[in-house]
């Protein structure tokens, strides 16, 4: 009996120690592994390729545009947009500009907003192609660009005075009659009020051409630091060489120390003939522009 005794005792005060060991961590849990999982993860919503692959259709709201991009939207002109051939499809109608007084004044084409997660750079690239026989008449806007705080877009330079944001965008343009694909740029220390600092940087355009234009954008790292960057280039080869077409390394894209203002959390999706007066009218029946290879990821140079 003494014996049993002894022998209880013995396996109590081995359970006791064995439960106050501290257990062994596994090689998976320890936290660096699951933090780089997790960087990993955030680092791929930034990164996205949008593929028109899909069935003949209209888009009709923002809600299709959603399933489309795979990212909100906010802003969409229904009724201009369609999938054809695997290729997004921009009509803009006859006789329809930005200030046409016969007509609503955004009757004139697409134009929205795509969020994305918040960054101070990324990379933009898309192809582009307008209809044969397109009527280029005097300009507009063209495909996708950078929204840089709360953004400028129709001339509103509330943004710019106020030291909220800017933009960065692509144009078309009628210079010395012939027609050029340009930079469209709104910025805090601007000359001119209507985006057009850069438009001489410029590329030759023509209609059933495909290019391929690449955007880089960097903010500014403080509102009063001259150090952003912006850079748009273009390929006639589907993206296999590029030639820049302009360039800056000591742009002021915000002068506002909050990164709300100066970092970028939304792409512009633009497709409009913009400016004042007739001359930019199409003259040829609807016109249309298609798009594809639609890719961004984050950018960072500095």
């Amino acid at each position: 009996m003494k014996n049993l005794k002894i022998y209880w005792l013995i396996m109590l005060e081995s359970i006791f120690l064995i439960s106050c060991q501290k257990p062994e961590i596994q090689p998976e849990q320890f936290l660096p592994e699951t933090n780089l999982n997790a960087k990993i993860v955030r680092a791929q919503r930034t990164t996205n390729n949008v593929s028109f692959d899909v069935p003949d259709q209209q888009i009709l709201d923002e809600n299709n545009a959603e399933v489309l991009f795979r990212n909100q939207i906010s802003g969409w002109d229904n009724g201009f947009a369609s999938v054809q051939s695997k290729k997004l499809k921009v009509t803009m109608p006859k006789n329809h500009h930005l200030s046409n007084t016969n007509s609503d004044p955004f009757d004139d084409g697409l134009r929205c907003r795509i969020n994305v997660p918040e960054r101070d750079g990324y990379e933009l690239q898309f192809d582009v192609i307008f209809q044969s026989n397109f009527s280029f008449s005097g300009g507009g806007k063209v495909g996708f660009g950078f929204v840089v705080g709360k953004g400028v877009s129709g001339l509103d330079t509330t943004a710019i005075r106020e030291m909220q944001g800017g933009s960065f965008r692509v144009v078309w343009d009628l210079q010395n009659g012939n027609h050029y694909l340009c930079p469209y740029v709104y910025y805090q220390d601007m000359v001119n009020e209507n985006g057009r600092d850069f438009i001489n940087h410029r590329f030759p355009l023509e209609a059933r051409k495909r290019y391929t234009i690449r955007l880089r954008i960097e903010s500014n790292t403080t509102g009063d630091n001259t150090d952003g960057y912006a850079k748009m280039e273009i390929s006639t080869n589907y993206g296999n060489t590029f030639q820049t077409v302009w360039e800056k390394s000591d742009i002021r894209w915000s002068g506002n120390d909050d990164p709300f203002f100066r970092h970028i959390r939304q792409f512009y999706f633009q497709n409009f003939r913009g400016g004042r007066g007739t001359q930019y009218d199409g003259d040829r029946g609807d016109q249309s522009v298609y798009f594809d290879h639609v890719k961004w990821k984050p950018f960072r140079r500095r």
